[in-house]
């Protein structure tokens, strides 16, 4: 009985020192392939760092001007904060670029391979209910979505109206290494056809970055409305 236990113990150990490793292997990979992806459309060297490997001696006392390189690159408003370790979320990992508009060029790129996601809908007798998800914007190589759940019927002339949509929300897709998406508010409206319906939100997102040293946020709120149909 005591040996069964003991093998019991040491397999368990075993598959937990595995699944571990995989993870951190899986991990690492994804680092990996998000610095060369970077290199290889942005040509800017970039590392995966977390904030415990920073040390507040070696922090850099110098700040260029992220929001005139942003505005350079395309971007205008939002506000730039620069912050000590304990203001980014626990166990998040940071892009850490060389220079201020390196870090400019990587939020200011625009990708036009965003590919919208099949979403399931369920049915009943009459009527169907299914998600709907809308793209909003790039952030760096992540995708935000505005999303809500409606319910339409389709009637027996082949047209299709909707009888409920609910409250969005905001979904935040790809690689969303050091990016936090918080929403504020939301709101839907369904047409006085009830062919279509609007679904608008306002979201808050903070990119945090180390740049030559300094960990910086850069911050801004959105505020999108979008128009869906019953079989979009």
């Amino acid at each position: 009985m005591k040996k069964n236990v003991i093998l019991e113990i040491i397999i368990i150990s075993m598959f937990f020192f595995l699944f571990s490793s995989s993870f951190l292997l899986a991990s690492n990979s994804k680092q990996d392939n998000l610095e060369s992806k970077i290199k290889e459309e942005l040509n800017i060297h970039v590392d995966v760092l977390g904030v415990e490997e920073l040390s507040e001696e070696s922090m850099n006392d110098k700040s260029d001007n992220l929001l005139g390189s942003l505005e350079k690159n395309g971007v205008n408003g939002g506000r730039v904060e620069i912050v000590k370790k304990d203001r980014v979320p626990k166990g998040m990992k940071l892009l850490a670029f060389e220079s201020d508009e390196d870090a400019a060029r990587y939020i200011a790129y625009k990708d036009d391979k965003i590919i919208e996601e099949p979403l399931a809908y369920s049915t009943s007798l009459y009527t169907y209910t299914r998600n709907y998800r809308v793209h909003v914007e790039q952030a760096g190589f992540s995708s935000i979505q505005i999303n809500a759940r409606g319910t339409y019927y389709t009637d027996i002339y082949g047209y299709s109206r909707f009888t409920y949509v609910g409250k969005p929300w905001i979904t935040h897709t790809g690689i969303t290494l050091g990016l936090e998406v918080s929403l504020n508010n939301s709101w839907s409206s369904i047409s006085y056809s009830k062919s279509s319906a609007n679904i608008g939100a306002s979201y808050h997102t903070d990119y945090y970055l180390i740049i030559n040293g300094l960990i910086k946020i850069y911050s801004y709120d959105t505020t999108t409305n979008k128009k869906i149909t019953p079989l979009m």
